[in-house]
């Protein structure tokens, strides 16, 4: 084979690519969060028509917004408080006059404060957290429920931290646990009607991982998830992605709980 003739196939590919999800929605929560923006790059790259959600960083948002525009791509941005439930009506109700049917719902939405030693009541910081990481996301799976038609898929991101427990992420990790027996309740009446459920677990992210883990906390997280080494959210991005349009997916652990699936990323239980 010729260099032009790999040249020429390597742009058929990308073409091939970049429209594979020409005409599929994908509505995002969390952008403007390190994982979020990424999977929104990702869907971009694909062709699907994006809807956006973000909470309060209207200037990163906006950024995200023209990038992807820019792009070609078909991008509406939405914001939406997770702590009040009147922000959480009127963005299901702003998603629901929008499109007909959803494709790909992503809930990567979510908070993580600095880990520390777990209070012995809850605070308005855990408050807080459980509203954003668990009762949101459901909120919106249900809210959004008629636009989730056969053939679409539910994917919501846990933690490795609902796996190996650690000092100071308590709240968190029950969060997140408590997203993850929603989900696996829910995928049953979703499979009913041909919709898939995908719960995406994780390891330590690079940029996470320096801004909210204390380097301790770091080394402690990653000698117990046995990871080699820190994650990249683009590369967990499309890992996410492939998964989600059925694409074969390396280096990822699948377990199924009842009729969804669970895929562990970047490390093994």
């Amino acid at each position: 084979m010729t260099a032009s003739n790999t040249s020429s196939n390597n742009a058929t590919i990308g073409r091939e690519i970049r429209q594979s999800l020409k005409g599929k929605v994908a509505f995002i929560t969390g952008v403007t969060g390190v994982l979020g923006g990424e999977v929104a790059k990702e869907f971009a790259r694909r062709g699907a028509r994006l809807i956006l959600h973000y909470n309060s960083r209207i200037r990163k948002a906006i950024e995200l917004e023209l990038a992807l525009k820019m792009t070609g791509a078909d991008v509406t941005i939405v914001q939406a408080d997770y702590s009040q439930s009147l922000d959480l009506r009127d963005l299901v109700h702003i998603v629901s006059t929008q499109v007909d049917r959803i494709d790909y719902l992503v809930h990567t939405a979510g908070i993580c404060r600095k880990f520390r030693q777990q209070p012995p009541m809850p605070d308005p910081e855990s408050d807080a957290m459980n509203r954003i990481n668990q009762i949101a996301p459901i909120e919106i799976t249900l809210g959004l429920e008629e636009k989730s038609m056969n053939g679409s898929v539910i994917l919501y991101v846990g933690s490795a931290i609902e796996d190996f427990q650690w000092h100071g992420a308590g709240y968190y990790g029950e969060s997140k646990s408590g997203l993850h027996h929603f989900a696996a309740q829910y995928a049953d009446t979703a499979n009913r009607r041909g919709i898939r459920t995908i719960y995406y677990m994780p390891g330590v992210f690079h940029e996470e991982a320096r801004a909210d883990v204390r380097r301790t906390l770091e080394q402690e997280a990653l000698l117990k998830l046995g990871q080699t080494e820190l994650l990249r959210p683009s590369h967990v991005a499309r890992n996410i992605v492939s998964s989600m349009v059925n694409e074969q997916v390396h280096g990822v652990d699948d377990a199924y709980e009842g009729r969804m699936l669970v895929r562990r990323d970047g490390y093994r239980v």
